[in-house]
Parts: C-alpha cells; sequence; structure tokens
C-alpha cells in the first residue's frame, strides 16, 4: 500500500468552478488523494479512467447508498417539516435506484427497465422530432435564441414527461421542482433557499402521489402503468417506490440532458469546421454528441462509500471513506483519449466516455438521454444557418455545483429562418 496523498483546497470555491488544471495534475501525481469538502468532511478523490473503472466496477466494495451526502448539510428543522408534511419518507425514498445497492437495486432496476429499452426509447423519436421542430419554429423568425430557456428547457422536461405520460405543457412547473431538487444536493443553499425549495419539492412530491393513486385505480396502456403494474418476484412498486421513482425519473430525465444539448451546440457553434460536418452529414450528430458528453462531462462525478477496508491504486481506503469519482478527470485522461483536451466529433473512442457511469449502476436511462441530444443537435444544426455565440448575453461559467457542469447562460445569433408548420 501506498501512502495516502493529500489536496488541502480541492473543494474552495475557485477550484470547483474550474477543477481541470488540478484534476489533470492529480492524474499525473496523486491519481488518489485526501481531501476535505467545505463542511470538513474527509473525501478521498478518484481521478484516473483506468481507476474510477475499478471502483464502479466494484459494487461489493464501493457501496451505492450515499444518501445522506445528498442531504442537506445544515440540518434545517423547517425544511425537513415541509417535507415530511406529505407522508412521503424522503431519507428512504429521496432516491430510487441512485443510492441503492444490490439485491434491491436489481429488483428496482428490472420493474422499470421496460422504460428505457432500445425500442421504447425508438417510440419516443417521433414525438421528439415533432417536438425539437416546434420550439425551433417559435424563435427561427427571430435570429436569436436562448438556448436554455427557449429550448433546451421545455424540450428535455417535454420529452420526460411524454414518456411519463403526462402532458408537456407542465414544464413550466416541472423546472422549478426540479431545479428545486438540484438545488437541494448542492450544499450550497442558505436556510431560507432550503426553505423554499422544500416547499417545491412537497408541491412536486403531492402531485406525484396524485398521479400513482388515479394509475393504480384507472391504469391505461402508458408506460407508467405498466411499470406501476409489473412485478418481480411477485413484488410490484410500493406507492413509496412509486413515487420515488417518478420523482428521480422527473429530475434526472432533464437536468443533465439539458446541459449537454446547450454544451454540445456551443462546442460545435465554437469549432464551426466542425459544425459543417454534422450539417453536411447529419448522422455525425451522434459523434458529436459522445465527444461533448466526454470534453464537457455534464455530470462530473459521483459519490461511493468504502463498504470495507479496501483499497484503490493502492491507496488504503478505510470502512466507511466517502469516494468522490471525477467523471470530467477520467473523460480527460491522456492515458485513454489522445490530445484529450481537444474537441474533436472524429474522435474514435469518444463513446468510451463514462459520464453515464459504468458497471451496474449504469445511468439506465442514458440511451433516451443520448436519443433526444442527438434529435436536438440535428435539428438546431440543420435548421440554424450561421450561427454565432451571442457574447454578450452568454455566461460561460460553471454553476456552483460539485457534481454537475452546466453552463450559466448560452445565447445565439444566426440567419432569420422559415418556420415548418
Amino acid at each position: 500500500m501506498t501512502g495516502t496523498a493529500t489536496r488541502a483546497h480541492f473543494y474552495d470555491d475557485e477550484t470547483v468552478l474550474n477543477p481541470l488544471t488540478e484534476l489533470r495534475d492529480a492524474r499525473a501525481t496523486s491519481p488518489v488523494f485526501l481531501t476535505r469538502n467545505q463542511a470538513g468532511m474527509e473525501i478521498y478523490v478518484v481521478t484516473t479512467y483506468a481507476l474510477i473503472k475499478d471502483v464502479l466496477d466494484r459494487p461489493t466494495d464501493f457501496s451505492n447508498d450515499y444518501a445522506n451526502i445528498l442531504r442537506p448539510a445544515t440540518g434545517n428543522a423547517e425544511a425537513a417539516a415541509i417535507i415530511a408534511e406529505t407522508g412521503f419518507d424522503y431519507a428512504l425514498h429521496g432516491s430510487f435506484l441512485l443510492t441503492r445497492d444490490d439485491p434491491e437495486h436489481a429488483r428496482l432496476r428490472e420493474l422499470v427497465a421496460p422504460a428505457f429499452t432500445v425500442s421504447a426509447v425508438n417510440r419516443q423519436v417521433q414525438r421528439l422530432e415533432a417536438a425539437a421542430d416546434r420550439l425551433i419554429d417559435c424563435f427561427i423568425q427571430s435570429g436569436t435564441c436562448d438556448l436554455y430557456g427557449d429550448f433546451a428547457i421545455p424540450f428535455t422536461l417535454g420529452a420526460i414527461l411524454g414518456v411519463m405520460g403526462l402532458d408537456e405543457a407542465l414544464w413550466p412547473q416541472a423546472y422549478r421542482w426540479t431545479s428545486a431538487g438540484a438545488r437541494r444536493i448542492s450544499h450550497m443553499l442558505t436556510p431560507e433557499q432550503e426553505v423554499a425549495d422544500a416547499r417545491e419539492l412537497a408541491g412536486m412530491i403531492r402531485f406525484l402521489q396524485e398521479l400513482v393513486q388515479k394509475l393504480r385505480a384507472q391504469p391505461g396502456d402508458d408506460l407508467m402503468s405498466r411499470v406501476l403494474m409489473s412485478r418481480v418476484d411477485g413484488r410490484a412498486l410500493t406507492d413509496q417506490e412509486a413515487v420515488s421513482f417518478l420523482h428521480e425519473m422527473m429530475f434526472a430525465g432533464n437536468e443533465t440532458t439539458r446541459a449537454n444539448i446547450v454544451a454540445t451546440m456551443a462546442l460545435l457553434i465554437r469549432h464551426p469546421e466542425q459544425l459543417a460536418m454534422v450539417r453536411a452529414d447529419p448522422s455525425l450528430a451522434t459523434d458529436a454528441v459522445e465527444e461533448a458528453l466526454r470534453h464537457h462531462s455534464t455530470a462530473t462525478s459521483i459519490w461511493r462509500i468504502a463498504a470495507q477496508d479496501t483499497q484503490i491504486g493502492g491507496t488504503a481506503i478505510p470502512k466507511g471513506a466517502v469516494i468522490n469519482v471525477r467523471f470530467d478527470s477520467a473523460n480527460r485522461d491522456e492515458a485513454v483519449f489522445e490530445d484529450a483536451d481537444r474537441f474533436d466529433i472524429t474522435r474514435r473512442k469518444a463513446r468510451q466516455n463514462l459520464t453515464f457511469g459504468s458497471g451496474v449502476h449504469h445511468c439506465i436511462g442514458n440511451l433516451l438521454a443520448r436519443r433526444e441530444t442527438i434529435i436536438a443537435v440535428a435539428k438546431m444544426s440543420a435548421r440554424l444557418d450561421d450561427p454565432v455565440i451571442d457574447e454578450v448575453h452568454s455566461d460561460f461559467r460553471r454553476d456552483f455545483h460539485i457534481l454537475a457542469h452546466s453552463l450559466r447562460a448560452v445565447t445565439i445569433k444566426f440567419r432569420p429562418g422559415q418556420r415548418i408548420s
């Protein structure tokens, strides 16, 4: 075993906002290091592709039971009481698959897997393409587009609401709910913000509780009804599990996807020769999306807990230790990706990116997320002529978040075009 390297300031504000230089140095000199976050919690950070794959592929050594880390650090009694009034056990069911281990993880995953198969995703393509065109029609004559507000947010939320059998017009409400959920796990809120977001989450929980009861009483031929009625080993989802599933689906189904749509389009516009390639050959939208998943790394990292005394790359890890595996570092690892800092949609190994994880916890919704992004990028690349970044109304700084990489604002300008409907 080797001694444990330390980096005292890894979770300082500046490094959270600009981590890549620190991560590059760590890969070369201390691929596993010990640090503390701003709350004083000790964390082992893993930075190389090979070691991160090793951690993700050893679920018996590294547990997914990290729900306590995602809870607000302040122990805000008022916020907790607001959620408790719904009767939903957020401590136990605040996540569905994200923070569970086998065998319970495997049982729940088998119950909901039909929602995310290739055939299930393919059945969404026509609806998604029509939705993308409708949104583009709303702004194409203006010659300008806020990539988040005008397209990515309504598109991704409409997509997941449609999969859930809900009215896509609910997206503004769903946006408030899911944004509150994202902020809740950031550990960056004031007590007042925690209370406000708890009210939003309570509203979401009540909505989902009513939806579950409606589908139980009058199941339809929709996907959600089939999931709620399905059984594994004679067991169906309980009401709490059903709400947990819908909660996680609504949240995970749009947060990272919308950020990746914006990042992919911004990268292509900033590399006009590669955007021209996609316009000439729309099938290259798939390659562009994979390279953006690697280069931008929308999901920057995830947690694990050491289930027993173990090691990572020769570094001793004690039982109970908190581990942060850095996808954004693995995706820039020069041992796997040559000239890793360069954005290149012709890169052969781009799909080896770890943005959706690996192993038994590989993101179950990755096919849907990829397809949504490919459709969005293909449609906008084809229909928006001569796009450029509106630097005045764009802000390429990261949102302040440990687990996600979202650009703060991206507005583009282009030659006004014609509606198609």
